[in-house]
């Protein structure tokens, strides 16, 4: 078992489509002497009503070893975050973009 499967884009991705989210492939690699290993986006789906949209960075070199999330929506930020638990990844994915509780959320179904 390879140390540091986390960094793996085919494992991280796998792990976020279990866990329910939707993703698009950015950059599946940078140049070697980019501290960027590659860069997704954890989109919304027909099944979940997220509140953003995140794009997430994958940094690793000998001096580095984090993920960078930027949310995209009404008020955009960026968080780094230095994790080796995809456990911890998806509860944050999951309480930032789950929609606030006094957002109404309106299917294409409730539609008359």
């Amino acid at each position: 078992m390879s140390k540091n499967k986390l960094y793996n884009l085919s494992y991280f991705s796998k792990r976020l489509i279990e866990a329910g989210f939707n993703i698009n492939r950015i950059v599946s690699a940078y140049e070697n002497d980019d501290p960027r290993k590659w860069t997704i986006l954890v989109v919304n789906s027909k099944t979940n009503s997220y509140k953003f949209n995140i794009m997430i960075t994958c940094f690793k070199n000998e001096k580095t070893k984090e993920f960078s999330f930027i949310l995209q929506g009404q008020q955009p930020r960026e968080l780094t975050y230095k994790t080796l638990s995809m456990v911890l990844i998806t509860k944050l994915l999951t309480e930032t973009m789950r929609p606030s509780e006094n957002e109404l959320i309106i299917n294409s179904d409730d539609i008359i």
